[in-house]
C-alpha cells in the first residue's frame, strides 16, 4: 500500500533528499528550488523598482509563500519542520538578495525627475 498523499509525486520525493540535517540547519534539494526562486524573484523585482523596495518586496513575498504553504499543509504540501521552514526562507532571501545586489551593480541608479512648479 502506498501511504504518500495523492498530491506527493516522485519528483517531490527526490527533492526531499536531505543534504544537511542537524538540530539547527536543514538543507535538502528543495533548497535549490528556493534559491533559484529567490534569484528569479530578485531579478524581476529589481527591474520594476529600486533595490531597497525590491528587497522588501522579496522578503514579503517569500514570507507570504511560506505562510500559504503552512496553511495548505496536508492539502497540497507535506508538513515541514520549523527548522526546514526557516532555512527555506533564509535560502530564498539569500537568492533574492544576491540577484538584487548583482543586478543593482549592473544597472544605472534610478533617477527621479525634478518637480516642476
Amino acid at each position: 500500500m502506498n501511504d504518500r498523499p495523492p498530491f506527493h509525486t516522485t519528483i517531490q520525493e527526490i527533492l526531499d533528499f536531505a543534504l544537511l540535517d542537524t538540530k539547527f540547519v536543514f538543507v535538502d534539494l528543495w533548497s535549490l528550488v528556493h534559491l533559484i526562486s529567490g534569484l528569479l524573484l530578485g531579478m524581476i523585482l529589481i527591474r520594476v523598482t529600486r533595490a531597497a523596495y525590491a528587497l522588501a518586496c522579496a522578503v514579503a513575498l517569500i514570507l507570504a509563500y511560506e505562510v500559504a504553504e503552512l496553511a495548505l499543509n496536508d492539502v497540497v504540501f507535506l508538513p515541514e519542520t520549523p527548522v526546514d521552514l526557516l532555512w527555506d526562507m533564509i535560502i530564498g532571501f539569500a537568492g533574492a538578495f544576491a540577484a538584487i545586489r548583482i543586478a543593482g551593480r549592473r544597472s544605472p541608479p534610478h533617477k527621479t525627475k525634478p518637480r516642476e512648479n
